[in-house]
């Protein structure tokens, strides 16, 4: 091989390397990139506060709204919601993924409501419901909003005699290109009987 052929092939060797750098670091603006992984990454949305226990007695009711979470994007750019899941479910299935946006001057999050249609307790949580919308195409705003997403996952029991549960409820989305995985800090619990402390609270 000659000289200059040697010195061509360099060049492009330098150019590929260059370009991979660089679409490593496009690719990880908005978080850890998943370009190793090959799978989505831990994005920018938050839910405020730790990890927490919700039980609610089911009284035979197959069905339940799961909407005690809220998400907040803390990222600078917008978000946009893909699908919701259940994470570690027992007796449990998803029959539906919706969200609702929530302004400063309006109430909080809807929280866990049995029933389809859902039997509400207050007006409050009628018109939360009556507001909401598709989870997948929904736009979260950076933190420079101060709306926030109310999560509301719509749950079926196979055997409402029995327990249901889920460990957290799993949210994917996007942002350009870059797709990432929100693992929810709630446990919901639908109780067959009653409501028992988990272990490590007794």
């Amino acid at each position: 091989m000659s000289r200059q052929r040697k010195q061509t092939r360099r060049r492009r060797v330098r150019a590929l390397l260059a370009a991979f750098v660089a679409g490593f670091f496009l690719n990880s603006c908005h978080g850890p990139a998943s370009v190793f992984s090959g799978g989505p990454a831990v994005g920018p949305m938050e839910q405020p506060g730790g990890r927490a226990r919700f039980c609610v007695p089911r009284d035979g009711e197959p069905d339940f709204v799961l909407g005690m979470e809220d998400l907040t994007d803390t990222g600078d750019h917008d978000l946009v919601l893909d699908s919701a899941s259940l994470g570690d479910a027992k007796n449990l299935m998803e029959t539906g993924a919706y969200v609702t946006v929530v302004k400063p001057h309006q109430g909080g999050v809807l929280g866990v409501v049995p029933g389809i249609p859902p039997r509400f307790l207050g007006q409050g949580q009628a018109s939360t419901w009556a507001g909401r919308r598709p989870l997948a195409g929904t736009v979260v705003p950076p933190r420079s909003s101060r709306s926030y997403v109310n999560l509301l996952v719509v749950v079926h029991s196979p055997d409402p005699g029995l327990d249901g549960s889920v460990k957290h409820l799993v949210v994917h989305d996007h942002s350009g290109r870059q797709h990432f995985v929100h693992t929810g800090g709630v446990e919901y619990v639908m109780a067959g009987t009653k409501c028992r402390a988990p272990r490590w609270a007794r």
